[in-house]
């Protein structure tokens, strides 16, 4: 529910920002940026959805009543020593649901770190190009 809203709200600031712009015919930074927000914002959502269905919360049985299943394994804490076997060994005993969530929480952040990257390398660099001049 909280993606849902967060996406509505993402694209009504998106309308709001691109009101107050003037009209152009090309492609500006904050529409690369808003766009690439509501791209992961969408992404989280069907997350959510992927994850819920895979872990069988429309059964009634292990539902809170909040629309998250909640069993016995999510309550319980993953060991944080013992290096890379534990976290190997856990992951192959978690079930499908929480092994989206898992591979989400390192994907979304990874994904989203390489294109801040990736925005601010193109829009600096642009900006640094002297501009154009036309020689006599």
């Amino acid at each position: 529910m909280l993606s849902l809203i967060t996406l509505m709200v993402m694209a009504l600031a998106t309308m709001a920002f691109n009101m107050s712009l003037p009209p152009v015919s090309y492609t500006k930074a904050i529409d690369v940026w808003t766009g690439t927000c509501l791209t992961f914002v969408f992404g989280a959502l069907l997350t959510c959805v992927v994850a819920n269905y895979l872990g069988g919360s429309g059964s009634g049985s292990g539902n809170s009543g909040s629309g998250v299943a909640v069993n016995s394994q999510d309550t319980e804490a993953i060991p944080v020593s013992g290096g890379k076997k534990n976290l190997v060994q856990n992951y192959k005993e978690m079930d499908s649901s929480m092994k989206v969530d898992m591979v989400a929480r390192i994907v979304y952040p990874v994904l989203f770190v390489l294109f801040l990257i990736a925005y601010y390398v193109c829009y600096l660099s642009s900006r640094m190009d002297p501009p154009f001049r036309v020689k006599p």
